[in-house]
């Protein structure tokens, strides 16, 4: 555990983590009265959101160990169509509401499943208490009452309390000079570059591996001697671990490289490489970003990115079927997904997406998606809503493309009989509503409310139109 594998529930019970300042001051007092309050029929949720290395996974075994002796507790993995009836089972038994830490990502459980999963459980009379562990990359501007942060700080890097509790810890554990210099300097950081390592996974990092005195160290040593097949693959592990939950199985490792049977174990046994979630990954997002890094130019990172982002789908349609579900799913994880929280709302676009300033690029991205696999709906959904959520604020908004692609993403899903037609209603609703909002904007300063109301009109009703197809699922006139 120590060394960085997932904290096992004997670490948790012997107390091997330490205590997280906020989540005794602040987070479990909530849990605690939202769990005795909670009504019959009543879905509640939380929202658990932490940086890469900071100890989400660890903390959310944390608060179901604290909470098992007195609620049912469950670490919902994966969504079958069994599982309600196996939460009633629980709730039935026990009498009691459900604590449930879900981890969301888009390979395993989405948001967009989790909420019909809750409508279901609500029409078996299931009180559950939802606890969603999600990653993200920065903090949010605003602080709000349903969401943890983990730091509550403004970077969301511990405290000097938290950091004192685990140099104690580390201290312990190790007894070479350097590496206790370093975790002192994490601890009582001499300037802005230690401090932004205060996270678990540096104590680790720092406290074990000796001779490797930063990341780029680290990584080095991992990448040298390699040969450029085996670098291409470390490249697309990093990529993948950086913006994707889903690894690369061995078959997808043998279809994309040609290596023979020795030198494929011999790669995978590389220290920076992990098998975790039934697929191989870097060991952790800071060490793949570190990867990344060595292999893009610096001077145009971003147009080193869109490139490789182009050559990543080259190489996975070219060893899957159009219609693969795997394939569908590190798509949709590497450039559809949204599930990360900004501020009031998810973010607009995936990881990946949001790294590009340019809205040419990312149209270009989602059309060489749409000319590789036309028929897929949610490529025409996102390049449409690149069309109504511009980097550049100064951009005219081009309705009539973003309307014509959201058009398409509705053909194409009912054509497919695609799940979740909905969700391109709603974009196509959200788009005659963003129309209503520069009519407004550009109206005249005088202008009654009774004039602007007939103008606005008739396309407030064709948003009224496609937000009530979002909702009922069906053509209403």
């Amino acid at each position: 555990f120590y060394k960085g594998a997932e904290a096992t529930w004997k670490d948790i019970a012997v107390h091997r983590d330490i205590d997280r300042i906020d989540y005794l001051t602040k987070w479990k007092p909530v849990l605690t009265k939202a769990l005795q309050s909670i009504g019959i029929n009543t879905i509640m949720a939380y929202h658990l959101l932490h940086k890469a290395g900071a100890g989400g996974t660890t903390l959310s075994k944390r608060i179901l160990w604290d909470f098992h002796s007195l609620y049912p507790c469950l670490l919902m993995k994966k969504l079958t169509e069994n599982t309600a009836e196996r939460l009633k089972l629980v709730y039935k038994k026990c009498g009691l509401p459900v604590l449930v830490v879900v981890e969301v990502s888009a390979g395993t459980i989405t948001t967009i499943k989790m909420n019909n999963f809750r409508i279901e459980l609500m029409d078996k009379g299931i009180r559950v208490l939802f606890l969603y562990v999600s990653r993200i990359h920065n903090p949010d501007s605003k602080r709000y009452s349903h969401r943890f942060y983990l730091a509550d700080t403004p970077n969301m890097l511990m405290s000097n309390e938290e950091c004192q509790l685990i140099y104690g810890k580390y201290s312990k554990l190790t007894k070479d000079d350097q590496c206790l210099n370093n975790i002192q300097k994490i601890t009582f950081p001499p300037d802005k570059e230690w401090e932004s390592l205060r996270q678990p996974f540096f104590y680790g990092l720092f406290a074990f591996e000796k001779e490797y005195i930063n990341i780029d160290g680290f990584v080095n040593k991992g990448l040298a001697s390699l040969n450029k097949e085996m670098q291409d693959l470390m490249k697309l592990l990093a990529f993948l671990t950086i913006y994707c939950q889903i690894g690369l199985n061995k078959r997808d490792i043998e279809s994309l490289f040609q290596f023979e049977d020795e030198q494929i174990m011999e790669v995978l046994s590389n220290p920076l490489i992990v098998y975790k979630n039934m697929g191989y990954r870097i060991c952790h997002p800071i060490i793949a970003e570190a990867i990344l890094e060595q292999y893009f130019d610096n001077q145009d990172y971003c147009g080193e990115l869109y490139n490789y982002s182009k050559k990543v789908i080259d190489m996975l349609t070219g060893i899957y079927d159009s219609e693969s579900k795997r394939l569908g799913d590190i798509l949709e994880e590497i450039f559809t997904h949204r599930e990360y929280y900004v501020d009031e709302e998810r973010k607009k676009f995936s990881n990946l997406i949001m790294e590009f300033s340019d809205d040419l690029r990312k149209k270009e991205l989602f059309q060489y998606l749409i000319d590789k696999l036309p028929n897929n709906p949610h490529y025409y959904n996102h390049k449409a809503r690149v069309c109504i959520y511009p980097s550049d604020y100064t951009y005219v908004f081009d309705f009539n493309e973003a309307f014509s692609l959201a058009q398409m993403a509705i053909e194409k899903s009912e054509y497919e009989q695609n799940e979740g037609s909905a969700i391109h209603h709603h974009l196509m609703g959200k788009i005659y509503a963003k129309q209503i909002n520069v009519m407004i904007h550009n109206s005249a300063f005088n202008e009654s409310v009774t004039k602007l109301w007939k103008k606005i009109r008739p396309v407030y009703e064709k948003a009224e139109l496609e937000f009530t197809q979002c909702i009922t699922g069906k053509n209403v006139e």
